[in-house]
């Protein structure tokens, strides 16, 4: 089969959080499902870590800004699994450990062109009162184990419990080559009808 290339650029642009002072982020590209295994990095990094960055307080919103740049070229035989970009957020509190703020993620577009996502984030919520007790007490709220294929499958995360944390704002900027030559219509439905329908 013809192999395709897609190239991602962009950057992890800002985050609004009403309850912290400093956060940073961990941001991971992942692919999922049958044929994850013809997904290939060819350039660029599939991981990468923010700076901290400090709330600045315009008009009123508590905005976090990173302009933090991603970058990732994948050559690739079957669409199944297109990339994912996974936004994990820690905040760092008065003792300097780091402490979950929330996970999100979102689809890599599947369109050639310049798009601006907002991602919404959520964290695990304890499942007891004396666990939440504990959580505040010692900094160290609950998280998940094997986070990229907990966030990026979605297998058995609907009897999680989870409570909304804040946006991040992302900017891509997506190339392709050879979809047509692979069989793949250009067009972002196509692409992604094709991907759904072989997941």
């Amino acid at each position: 089969m013809a192999q395709f290339f897609v190239v991602v650029s962009g950057q992890v642009e800002s985050a609004l959080f009403e309850d912290y002072d400093r956060l940073f982020a961990k941001v991971n590209f992942v692919h999922n499902g049958e044929g994850v295994e013809d997904w290939t990095v060819v350039d660029g990094a599939e991981a990468g870590l923010t700076q901290v960055a400090r709330k600045s307080v315009d008009g009123g919103s508590p905005v976090f800004v990173f302009n933090y740049p991603i970058e990732v070229a994948y050559a690739s035989t079957n669409v199944s699994g297109w990339p994912r970009l996974l936004v994990s957020m820690f905040s760092i509190n008065g003792l300097g450990n780091h402490t979950l703020a929330g996970y999100g993620f979102v689809h890599v577009p599947t369109a050639p062109g310049r798009y601006t996502r907002y991602v919404r984030t959520f964290r695990p919520r304890s499942s007891s009162l004396w666990q939440r007790i504990n959580a505040w007490l010692f900094g160290d709220p609950p998280e998940f184990l094997n986070l990229p294929k907990v966030l990026g499958d979605g297998k058995g995360r609907e009897v999680a419990r989870v409570v909304s944390s804040g946006v991040v704002k992302v900017t891509f900027n997506v190339s392709t080559k050879g979809l047509s030559a692979a069989g793949y219509s250009e067009s972002a439905s196509s692409v992604a009808a094709a991907a759904s329908s072989t997941a």
